[in-house]
């Protein structure tokens, strides 16, 4: 289930962050990794080097983790 929670996550959050920044990719900016524990699915993420944090990026990495259906985000 955490495949597909992921894949979807990568589809919400490239249109989210194509139409804020064009040409770009999510992977391009941020590593991710899921996680579960007792059926409840969390995302955790950490950007790449030379990538600077901005709350921008930082809501659509969370808005696409929650719409894909994950229940948690966190910032490793």
């Amino acid at each position: 289930m955490s495949k597909e929670l992921l894949t979807q996550f990568f589809v919400f959050a490239n249109s989210l962050y194509q139409s804020a920044s064009p040409g770009e990719r999510i992977e391009d900016v941020v590593n991710v990794h899921s996680l579960e524990y007792q059926g409840d699915y969390g995302l955790e993420y950490e950007l790449k080097p030379g990538v600077e944090e901005s709350p921008e990026l930082a809501e659509i990495i969370k808005n696409a983790a929650l719409e894909a259906g994950f229940h948690h985000v966190k910032k490793m």
